[in-house]
């Protein structure tokens, strides 16, 4: 199954999201305010959950500067990765 969401605009360069998407740490800060737990396993990893659902563990694997990161499920019993796709956008189109 392959799930595609909406794509963000932010308001920064892309080398510079890439640098922080590439920090663990710096999850906690774009979680969704119900999550009950965030922890930092290690530099590459870090578990969280969500009010009512399941712990979930997940390690940052590839990366390919500056445009995309994909994070990968741990210990999981459905294994699945999240894909960041960094693109710098044109305001004039």
């Amino acid at each position: 199954m392959n799930l595609i969401s909406e794509s963000n605009k932010v308001n920064t360069q892309d080398e510079t999201l890439f640098e922080k998407l590439s920090k663990v740490e710096n999850f906690k800060l774009i979680m969704p305010q119900n999550v009950s737990k965030f922890e930092i396993i290690d530099s590459n990893s870090f578990i969280f959950s969500i009010k009512g659902m399941p712990a979930i563990k997940l390690k940052i694997g590839e990366k390919i500067k500056p445009s995309k990161i994909i994070l990968e499920s741990i210990e999981s019993k459905i294994n699945f990765t999240l894909t960041a796709f960094i693109s710098v956008f044109d305001s004039e189109t």
